[in-house]
């Protein structure tokens, strides 16, 4: 009999035929007990009668070979009961096995298997329980993963979100604390509005997306015409909101004039996140240190801090801001390495350009 099993063909023996197989193994091993009874019983019979000389009349005879025909055939009908229903019962017996393994599965699915006895149907069911078991405990897995990434992701974007949140309020707060303002702040102010708005709407959106995916949505890349001047600028916005509170070290080193393709809203939650761990964890009275290097591969972000400490204590993080610069990493098959010595923090953040991935 052909048996379908995993989009493959197998064959086995049918449980009918099994049952045939049975009968004739039963009927084969009876009919020797018979023969091997009957004639035995016949020589000692004899031996006997003429050890003896006794005289048996053929009616005596007949009455004898007639009892001892009956006696061996129930012996052997006896013997094939017991030895077919044993041979059928330990198939049979099987079926408690698959039916108990048939209520785990509704149970407790996936966490158990049917040992595969056999080539029949029971055999065939077996192995497919089995396999319904492990791709129902595969998917569980695969649902808790997709689960546990979503949730990963969301906490993700929305600490993104806040960090530019937390900037733009810092500013604001920054500004009304002033008597009066100068044209260049307000101008200022009104283009850090607009970048962090929109770096809140690109994060919003992509926040919107993870009820369809769990996978965190790819981010467009950006032709830069001058990396020097992004960076530049990136390092100017860094100051700018940290200036207040803390006294601000930058060095750049990177090629004038040399174009790529970076994502500039990726550089933005870079330094959004930086710019947040500084805030929380940076002690406002040693001076923060921020070094980009890049040449015609990739770029080398390097941020250097004093951690502040309360009553001789390290603030507790939540290191979230630094799995989110390590996912924008690995974008970019880069690294984001977090160094401690002492009380100085270092973060070391290396971005290979897609044109050389």
């Amino acid at each position: 009999m052909w048996i379908k099993k995993k989009n493959k063909i197998f064959k086995g023996k049918s449980f009918a035929r099994e049952v045939l197989e049975y009968l004739f193994l039963s009927f084969l091993v009876s009919a020797f007990l018979f023969y091997f009874l009957y004639h035995t019983c016949i020589s000692i019979a004899e031996t006997y009668v003429l050890d003896r000389a006794i005289r048996v009349t053929s009616e005596q005879a007949a009455a004898f070979y007639m009892w001892l025909r009956s006696a061996c055939i129930l012996a052997a009908v006896f013997l094939f009961l017991v030895l077919f229903l044993f041979l059928l019962g330990q198939r049979l017996s099987y079926l408690l096995v698959l039916i108990k393994g048939v209520e785990s599965l509704r149970e407790h699915p996936g966490d158990f298997s049917i040992p595969v006895e056999g080539q029949d149907e029971f055999a065939a069911l077996a192995e497919g329980i089995n396999f319904l078991a492990a791709t129902q405990a595969e998917l569980n897995h695969r649902e808790k993963e997709i689960s546990r990434k979503r949730e990963e992701l969301i906490r993700s974007l929305s600490h993104d979100i806040r960090t530019p949140l937390t900037s733009l309020l810092s500013y604001s707060e920054y500004l009304e604390q002033k008597e009066q303002l100068e044209s260049e702040e307000v101008r200022s102010f009104i283009s850090l509005v607009h970048s962090k708005a929109g770096q809140m709407k690109l994060l919003t959106e992509q926040l919107l997306e993870t009820g369809k995916s769990a996978e965190e949505p790819g981010t467009p890349l950006d032709e830069i015409s001058d990396l020097h001047l992004l960076f530049r600028q990136f390092l100017d916005e860094w100051e700018s909101l940290l200036e207040d509170q803390f006294v601000c070290h930058t060095t750049l080193t990177c090629p004038r004039e040399f174009s790529c393709f970076l994502s500039v809203s990726d550089l933005h939650r870079i330094f959004d996140n930086l710019i947040s761990n500084i805030e929380k964890y940076a002690d406002p009275g040693h001076p923060v240190e921020f070094s980009i290097e890049a040449d015609e591969t990739s770029v080398i972000m390097i941020q250097k801090n004093k951690i502040r400490s309360l009553n001789g204590n390290i603030p507790e993080s939540s290191k979230i801001g630094l799995e989110n610069i390590q996912k924008t990493a690995d974008k970019y098959r880069g690294s984001a390495d977090a160094l401690q010595n002492d009380d100085i923090f270092e973060i070391q953040i290396q971005l290979y350009f897609p044109s050389f991935l």
